[in-house]
């Protein structure tokens, strides 16, 4: 088994998948491919949406964004069908305050701290990324509906053996590391 980590720009990521130029995604933008006949997604994880923004926001100072906050903003998100999680934060935002301005992009480029400090935008990212956007005041969501991230793995259910085979030691070390995780002296262990 050769383990390599290709990147593929956003917009042809899934095209390359199921043009099988690989054989297993990670990604969690892949919601909508894997209802598809012949494709499967094992959960591993979930992440939340967070709020980045220029340190110098009107926002920044606060503990949290909650919809309220965001009314009249203009916010960075994803378009329209590439997640599900997005998709259903978008509606939300629209539905609740339809005065906030969805911006969409198709991909968490380094451009974007740029762009909220210079244009006074919010950008609504996965909470594993705040380490990617260093400069950005990044503040949880605190909104009443919850709209969690999958994250974990998908491959064609026609894998040949090796993909199914570590698509189950993936799955039996992530069970495993979920158990230790969650027992309390691991917790206290690093702190």
């Amino acid at each position: 088994m050769a383990l390599e980590f290709i990147d593929y720009p956003l917009e042809s990521y899934f095209k390359n998948f199921v043009n099988n130029n690989f054989d297993i995604t990670t990604e969690y933008m892949s919601g909508y491919l894997f209802e598809e006949p012949g494709y499967s997604f094992i959960k591993l994880m979930e992440d939340r949406h967070c709020c980045g923004m220029s340190p110098t926001h009107p926002l920044a100072m606060k503990k949290k964004i909650t919809i309220d906050d965001l009314r009249g903003q203009k916010v960075l998100m994803y378009a329209r069908g590439i997640t599900r999680a997005d998709d259903l934060l978008r509606d939300y935002i629209t539905a609740t305050a339809p005065d906030v301005e969805i911006i969409d992009i198709g991909h968490y480029g380094s451009s974007l701290p740029l762009r909220c400090e210079l244009e006074g935008l919010i950008l609504i990212y996965y909470s594993m990324y705040w380490k990617s956007f260093p400069s950005l005041a990044t503040l949880p969501i605190d909104i009443s509906m919850d709209f969690p991230i999958d994250i974990g793995l998908g491959y064609k259910l026609d894998s040949n053996q090796a993909v199914k085979q570590f698509i189950e030691l993936a799955e039996e070390m992530f069970q495993v590391f979920r158990k230790k995780d969650s027992h309390p002296a691991s917790r206290a262990e690093r702190r």
